[in-house]
């Protein structure tokens, strides 16, 4: 990654401003998707793929903490406007989580009418955690330059580690699609 720091400690301070507001909603989202994927486990085939949803499970909550110490760390610069900021963000993207999920929900009983019904959820889980996950690297990616503008190493470390295992979740989660794909039809197929 090139280094990109700026000279002016006012460009400095608002970077880390921008930051905080990120990270503040970053650990929001994070907690929304601890919600979603907690809800999505047990609904999960035994095996490897209740297995990549607990583990995503226990990620999501460590990125949750890790998000919020770092917003501790950098706590004199959080004011009222960046929380506000960093809620509205979180927000948004918890009204999507939610939204889906709500979609989710309100579909479950035509979901079990037609042929595959468990399989189709497991898919449309599937595609809610990821787009919450596209989500995040966008955002994790943001945050890590506004980090690295204002000097923060740490924080730019600290999110550039987090990233790469969201990323890591990423491709565990595109794997797994395939095969939710195939029990989807097979399911079909078997009801037909």
């Amino acid at each position: 990654m090139a280094k990109t720091r700026t000279t002016s400690p006012v460009q400095r301070e608002q970077a880390t401003q921008v930051a905080v507001e990120e990270l503040t909603g970053l650990a929001l989202q994070e907690r929304g998707l601890t919600a979603l994927l907690a809800r999505q486990a047990p609904e999960s085939p035994a095996g490897a793929p209740r297995e990549r949803v607990e583990a995503h499970l226990r990620q999501s909550r460590a990125h949750a903490r890790v998000f919020d110490e770092r917003v501790q760390a950098l706590k004199a610069h959080r004011g009222s406007g960046e929380l506000f900021a960093g809620y509205v963000r979180s927000g948004l993207a918890l009204v999507a989580t939610v939204g889906a999920t709500v979609g989710q929900t309100a579909t479950l009983p035509l979901a079990r009418l037609r042929k595959g019904g468990r399989q189709e959820r497991l898919l449309e889980n599937a595609g809610v955690e990821g787009g919450v996950l596209a989500v995040k690297l966008v955002i994790l990616t943001a945050v890590s330059q506004a980090a690295e503008l204002s000097g923060d190493e740490e924080t730019r470390a600290t999110l550039v580690r987090v990233r790469d295992e969201a990323t890591e979740t990423w491709e565990q989660l595109l794997a797994a699609i395939p095969g939710l794909m195939t029990g989807l039809v097979g399911a079909r197929a078997d009801a037909a």
